[in-house]
C-alpha cells in the first residue's frame, strides 16, 4: 500500500448555517485527487482545514507525516486559492521578496523568475493591472517555485479562457 500524502480522520466544522462532516479522507502519495459537489458542500472549506488555514472543530490531519498547523509542514505545500490573491498593490518582484521571507531556505528565487518568464509576466507590473488569469499564474508561480511535495488547487481553472486552462493543465501534468 502506497504511503499517504494527507490524511484527514472525523473531521467537522460547524459554522452557524452549516456543518461539514464528520469527514475521513487519505490521500495515496503520487496521486490526483479531486472533490466533488455543490457550491456551498464544503469543498473549500476542508481543502482550508488540510492546508492549516483553517482549524477542525473535531478530527485529526497528518499532512506528509506531521502538522498542518506547525510552519515546517505548511511550507511542504503549494496552494493556490481561488479567491486567495496578493495585495493589488505588490509586484511580482515584491511578492517574491515576500515569499522568499516566508519559506526561507526552501524558496527558489531562480525557479519563481522562470515561471514569470514562463507565463509571460511582468515582475515590475503592479498585480492590480494583471487580468484574471495572470493572477492565477502568478499564485501557480508561488506555489511551485518552493518544490513543494504537495500542490493543492481549489478551482484553480474555474472562470478561465481555454487556452489558459490548457496551459496550466500542461503545468500540473508536468508537476505530477
Amino acid at each position: 500500500m502506497a504511503a499517504s500524502t494527507a490524511a484527514l480522520r472525523g473531521i467537522t466544522k460547524q459554522y452557524k448555517n452549516f456543518t461539514l462532516g464528520p469527514v475521513d479522507m487519505t490521500v495515496p502519495a503520487g496521486s490526483i485527487v479531486g472533490l466533488i459537489g455543490e457550491n456551498g458542500a464544503g469543498k473549500t472549506t476542508l481543502l482550508k482545514i488540510l492546508c492549516g488555514v483553517n482549524r477542525a472543530d473535531d478530527g485529526t490531519v497528518d499532512l506528509l507525516g506531521g502538522s498542518p498547523a506547525d510552519a515546517a509542514t505548511r511550507a511542504k505545500i503549494g496552494v493556490v486559492f481561488e479567491d486567495a490573491f496578493f495585495y493589488e498593490s505588490f509586484t511580482a518582484a515584491q511578492v517574491a521578496r515576500s515569499l522568499a521571507g516566508m519559506y526561507g531556505a526552501r524558496w527558489n528565487a531562480d525557479s519563481f523568475s522562470a515561471y514569470l518568464r514562463r507565463f509571460g509576466l511582468d515582475a515590475g507590473k503592479k498585480l492590480k493591472e494583471y487580468s484574471r488569469g495572470m493572477r492565477l499564474k502568478l499564485s501557480l508561480a508561488a506555489a511551485l517555485a518552493h518544490d513543494p511535495e504537495l500542490l493543492v488547487l481549489d478551482e484553480a481553472t474555474a472562470g478561465l479562457d481555454p487556452v489558459v486552462r490548457g496551459e496550466l493543465l500542461d503545468l500540473f501534468l508536468e508537476f505530477i
